[in-house]
């Protein structure tokens, strides 16, 4: 069994405690954060969503992800419920302090965006 030093449970702790989800706009994905030494991970699924459409920017402290998607046309015939969304999502997260702005990288794989922001 591993041990984890209570100093370093209050320092992750006090990392990720300014850390906010902001601006959930059309997508209900659960996000993951991690860290090692040198890097701060962000993951979360986003099934149906090319890699070639989705914009990862980090601006001012807070982490953008964007895609934009055209809502496909309705079949003919009266639509009697409607609950699978198909169109654009913007997410912006508020990123603690002591991480490279400038030097993020992004994969979407298989439906899961993983993005590694390196600490300062």
């Amino acid at each position: 069994m591993s041990t984890l030093k209570l100093s370093k449970l209050l320092e992750t702790e006090r990392f990720f405690e300014d850390t906010l989800v902001l601006n959930r706009i059309g997508i209900d994905s659960d996000i993951n954060f991690h860290q090692d030494d040198k890097n701060l991970y962000i993951s979360m699924n986003l099934p149906e969503i090319h890699p070639d459409k989705i914009d990862v920017y980090v601006k001012n402290g807070y982490l953008h992800i964007k895609e934009t998607k055209e809502e496909t046309k309705e079949e003919d015939g009266e639509c009697y419920s409607k609950e699978i969304y198909k169109g654009s999502f913007e997410q912006m997260i508020k990123l603690p302090e002591g991480i490279k702005e400038d030097d993020m990288d992004f994969d979407l794989y298989k439906g899961e965006l993983t993005i590694t922001l390196p600490k300062i």
